[in-house]
């Protein structure tokens, strides 16, 4: 365990502690004023020690709010720099495992919803056919009833009960293939739960991925724009020991790691410079 670590599981042990503790030191404080308060006989001392205890918890609590989140960004950024690398190829495993997951859903998917359409298509089609056979038969049939013919009349009806009954028999099956396509329907939306589902995983996955990514080459920044104010103290303190003016008074180099300023600023070089010696400038 870092430094940092130690120190940030002291502090929130130490919160935890005061935030409990803090009810029971209001109420003495609270009790302690309000009998100082009533008090009538002579001139009462103010109950200082009963009062102290609460006003020093709650500054502590304060002191401690502010600076958890001050060492838990250092932790942060130690444990991602530590274990960046490693991260992204496990973080890349796993996307690989859940990009597979979500094309074999999307397959399923496709196929069922193909089958799907397939099936209302074809009972549909069939459906259209069955009744223009039976429009086509009842036109026939009301034709040979003009006539004289009764045989022609007889076949006639015949054939308009067969396309009525093969209607009936179509109609039937259209309704159990909507019933068909309904449950397939319900499968479909199941399916596109577990796809959005493993969707978010792969976008926490992305995210985890570039979080890691940015610990390392934040990591990477950092060391190179201290190497950075390194060299701009040499080139500083050379400018001084030939007499010229400062060629870096505009130079400001920002920097990534927490425990130290936002930048580094050309008073920084200047207090960098004043430490480099003629035998390092020209020790090369």
């Amino acid at each position: 365990m870092s430094k940092n670590s130690s120190m940030l599981k002291q502090c929130q042990v130490e919160l935890a502690g005061l935030k409990k503790d803090l009810p029971r030191l209001k109420a003495v404080a609270d009790e302690a004023e309000k009998t100082f308060a009533n008090s009538r006989q002579g001139r009462p001392v103010y109950p200082r020690d009963q009062i102290a205890p609460y006003s020093n918890a709650k500054a502590k609590i304060d002191e401690l709010s502010r600076e958890i989140p001050r060492l838990q960004g250092l932790v942060n950024w130690e444990e991602g720099i530590k274990s960046a690398s490693e991260t992204v190829h496990l973080a890349r495993k796993e996307i690989a495992k859940t990009q597979s997951e979500i094309k074999t859903l999307r397959d399923k998917r496709e196929t069922l919803e193909s089958k799907r359409a397939a099936l209302v298509a074809k009972h549909e089609r069939e459906f259209r056919d069955a009744e223009r056979d039976e429009h086509q038969a009842a036109q026939a049939y009301a034709q040979s009833m003009g006539g004289n013919d009764t045989g022609v009349e007889r076949k006639a009806e015949g054939l308009l009960q067969k396309a009525s009954h093969a209607l009936a028999v179509i109609k039937q099956a259209l309704q159990g293939a909507n019933a068909v396509s309904s449950a397939l329907s319900a499968q479909l939306s199941e399916l596109d739960d577990a796809i959005q589902q493993k969707q978010s995983e792969l976008d926490s996955l992305n995210s985890k991925v570039l979080q890691a990514a940015r610990f390392y080459w934040a990591d990477r920044f950092e060391k190179a724009a201290q190497e950075l104010a390194i060299l701009a103290a040499h080139v500083s303190a050379s400018d001084k020991l030939l007499g010229y003016g400062d060629s870096l008074t505009d130079l400001y180099i920002p920097t990534m790691s927490p425990e130290k300023a936002h930048f580094i600023s050309h008073r920084r070089i200047l207090d960098r410079r004043s430490h480099v010696k003629f035998e390092q400038l020209t020790d090369i």
